[in-house]
């Protein structure tokens, strides 16, 4: 009995340790599956963060560069030197521009140093080609050299394309969240939208400073611009649908309404009288400040797209956090039944069933012994019993001799 009590207590110790270690390690897998997978989306989420950071900072900039870039390109093709008012304005707007475009290049830095440089290198350039723009704008205009409006415009609309087309191919290289990439999207075709409202809005403003009638080759390029323009607000309504942001619908609509108000119909009333040549319907100067109004717009809905997507971020960022906590903690319960189940078998439930069973082995040896002395007795009793018959047989032979002896 012993032995088989032995034998059957090992095998349901390697059992129930067996059943125990392999529930704690799958446990330990699936917990190390959530670390591994919260730890991967924190870094990725925290990467694209600051990417869009980035992209915010230099989108914006963009943005402010393009005033820049538009009032240049006016101020060049008038026929008089450059004014303190137009001065004071490219001043204040480059300001901005180049805090914003600096910040967002030092943020690229740490994600991507490649791009970074290249952008720093396209900059200087850019910087180069506005002084030399300002220094010809300072004098008359048949002493200026009119190439540099030119190269001022295309190297403005280069760096500024070349920006976006950048922060695309990134942002499909590391499209991990849908959410997050509508949203890189949705800044990128805002800035292109800006830059081709704002170049045909120059190039309208120019052929004004000029006055003259526009040429088939002059308008086409404002045709295409139309065409584009079009497109990429289509691309934003649709990105917008996507996300369904109420939000971002309603800036969609205060955007639109103020893109397409004032400003846009009296440009589209210039563009005609060029191509008629009759009366232009608003003058250069007047129809240029009510310009800033219609293309600041388009920074209302950057400011709207970034904070939607700062919020995303942060409520992934917070949900991969607790993930993470949670594996965590699955992690150590894990490690706490791997190390602590054993003992805690061994104390509970197999020591006290040891006992148990040291108790009633020796019951049953107790048994034993009482069982053994018993039968002696027994076998005693039965030998008294055999004994006293025999003494009753022999008194009863001897009470007949002697009756048989009387008789005689």
């Amino acid at each position: 009995m012993n032995l088989l009590y032995v034998k059957s207590k090992g095998r349901m110790e390697r059992l129930t340790f067996l059943i125990i270690a392999v529930l704690s390690i799958s446990l330990l897998i699936v917990s190390l599956m959530f670390i591994v997978n919260s730890a991967r989306s924190y870094v990725q989420t925290n990467k694209n963060t600051h990417f869009t950071l980035a992209m915010n900072d230099l989108l914006s900039g963009c943005l402010d560069l393009m005033f820049v870039r538009g009032r240049l390109n006016v101020v060049l093709s008038r026929k008089e030197p450059i004014s303190k008012d137009d001065t004071n304005f490219l001043a204040d707007r480059f300001i901005k521009a180049d805090g914003l475009i600096h910040s967002g290049i030092s943020e690229l830095d740490n994600l991507f140093p490649a791009l970074a440089d290249q952008l720093k290198e396209s900059y200087k350039e850019l910087l180069f080609l506005k002084e030399k723009g300002l220094l010809e704008a300072q004098k008359p205009f048949n002493e200026r050299d009119h190439s540099i409006r030119t190269q001022w415009l295309n190297a403005a609309n280069g760096f500024i394309e070349s920006t976006g087309n950048k922060f695309l191919e990134i942002s499909l290289k590391n499209k991990q969240d849908g959410y997050a990439f509508t949203f890189q999207r949705i800044l990128v075709l805002a800035v292109s939208y800006r830059n081709y409202y704002g170049s045909k809005a120059s190039q309208i403003t120019s052929l004004m400073e000029q006055r003259k009638i526009i040429s088939f080759d002059e308008l086409t390029p404002i045709l295409i611009l139309d065409g584009r323009m079009s497109e990429v607000w289509l691309h934003i309504q649709l990105y917008a649908q996507s996300v369904d942001n109420a939000r971002l619908n309603e800036t969609l609509q205060e955007v639109n309404r103020l893109c397409f108000g004032p400003y846009y119909d009296n440009l589209t009333a210039v563009q005609k009288a060029l191509i008629e040549g009759s009366p232009l319907p608003i003058d250069p100067k007047n129809l240029a400040s009510q310009s800033a109004i219609a293309l600041d717009s388009i920074n209302i809905l950057l400011n709207t797209v970034f904070y939607e997507a700062m919020k995303h971020s942060e409520h992934t960022i917070r949900k991969a956090l607790q993930v993470l906590a949670g594996g965590l903690f699955v992690l150590l319960w894990s490690l706490a039944i791997i190390l602590l189940a054993p003992l805690f078998l061994r104390r509970k439930v197999f020591g006290p069933i040891d006992e148990v069973m040291h108790k009633l082995k020796d019951a049953c040896n107790l048994a034993s012994t009482e069982s053994a002395a018993d039968n002696e007795l027994l076998v005693l009793s039965k030998a008294a019993d055999l004994l006293i018959s025999k003494v009753a047989e022999v008194n009863k032979s001897n009470r007949e001799i002697r009756r048989i002896a009387d008789r005689d």
